[in-house]
């Protein structure tokens, strides 16, 4: 194990979790700005289309692709193809197909499709004989916190959704 890696689990498919910074990195990684491991790639969907955002956090554009595309689409200077499986994921794989990513949306529309999702976070690494890691993602209520002030504006309370409080009293000290 090299300094950087946190752990290591060697198998057909072995998984090293290792952390890397990277100051000029787009975006907040799992781990704060700047910040990679694995599993943090993804494609995001915004008004310019898609993009990878790769392990180094290096982002470049995507096409547009479909299920029904007989081809995936070649990128040479990255070593990679692009394409949509019949599931509606999308899969980078190396050139030699040893290795996939496979991402998905978190939330997918009633009629089932993506189009209004913006992320596509990494749901699996495969290899080519079917061997797999899969990361799962919980996509629970939200965690917004209500709050109330004394009339002094000092915080007095904090309530979760879920409705649990946390009072908070000030004490003076000398």
């Amino acid at each position: 194990m090299e300094g950087e890696t946190d752990f290591a689990f060697e198998g057909i498919l072995p998984l090293v979790w290792s952390r890397s910074y990277y100051s000029d990195q787009d975006g907040t990684g799992w781990l704060g700005e700047g910040w990679s491991v694995p599993g943090c790639q993804r494609i995001i969907r915004d008004a310019a289309g898609l993009a990878y955002i790769d392990d180094q956090g290096r982002l470049f554009p995507l096409p547009e692709v479909d299920e029904d595309d007989e081809e995936p689409v070649l990128f040479e200077s990255e070593q990679i193809w692009f394409s949509k499986n019949p599931d509606g994921h999308y899969v980078i794989a190396s050139l030699d197909g040893s290795i996939a990513l496979r991402f998905a949306p978190l939330v997918v529309a009633e009629d089932g499709s993506d189009e209004d999702s913006t992320l596509f976070p990494l749901v699996a690494v495969e290899d080519a004989n079917g061997n797999h890691q899969r990361f799962v993602y919980h996509v629970g209520r939200s965690a917004a916190i209500r709050h109330r002030r004394q009339r002094s504006g000092v915080l007095a309370e904090l309530r979760q959704c879920g409705g649990r409080a946390i009072s908070l009293r000030r004490q003076q000290t000398s």
